[in-house]
């Protein structure tokens, strides 16, 4: 798709948002970790509503604004997620898979930010300021909650290593063997070596 209005170029906002939640879906019940699952899913679930959210502000956009040619202001690449089907996402752990969808929310972001400096049209200014501040906004949201998902699953995973070692005494007498056995191993070791203690 071609960037020529600012209006193509919300579509395309719109077009990454949705192909983005397919993908995100699409390799949620491919990735192993059940951790990176909801992760995957929750981002899925989160760019459709971002999808919902700009295809809202295009409809409110006053049409002068909309039909406003971009021109020489988009030097950018394409914004692009990888291959629907390529699947990456299912093969990445849950830091990689918040940075590559970090990565293309931040490309947007600095998309707006250049053109909104390059714009000396008010109603395109109008336009582009809510929608940067917009997307400035929910990127930080999503990033707070994957960190607090991120928190919460390691505080879940040591609770459960303590709950384990805590309420079951065998697992703290084999814990003491385990030690004393190592212990025992390294004076052993040192036997062999001096040949005396």
């Amino acid at each position: 798709m071609k960037v020529q209005t600012f209006e193509d170029l919300i579509r395309r906002t719109c077009a990454l948002h949705s192909q983005l939640a397919q993908c995100l879906a699409h390799c949620s019940s491919n990735n192993d970790e059940q951790h990176g699952q909801w992760l995957l899913r929750y981002l899925a679930e989160y760019e459709v509503l971002l999808e919902d959210t700009v295809e809202e502000f295009e409809k409110r956009a006053d049409p002068k604004a909309l039909q406003t040619w971009v021109h020489d202001n988009v030097n950018h690449r394409p914004i692009e997620p990888h291959g629907l089907y390529d699947a990456p996402y299912a093969d990445m752990e849950f830091d990689q898979i918040c940075k590559s969808v970090f990565d293309l929310h931040n490309q947007v972001i600095n998309l707006y930010q250049y053109l909104l400096l390059r714009s000396d049209i008010p109603e395109v200014r109008d336009l582009i300021e809510p929608l940067l501040e917009m997307e400035q906004h929910e990127t930080m949201r999503l990033g707070q909650q994957a960190n607090r998902r991120r928190d919460f699953h390691w505080s879940a995973q040591w609770d459960k290593v303590l709950f384990k070692y805590e309420t079951n005494p065998t697992c703290r007498v084999e814990s003491a063997l385990s030690n004393v056995n190592k212990a025992g191993a390294k004076i052993s070791s040192r036997i062999d070596l001096d040949g005396a203690v």
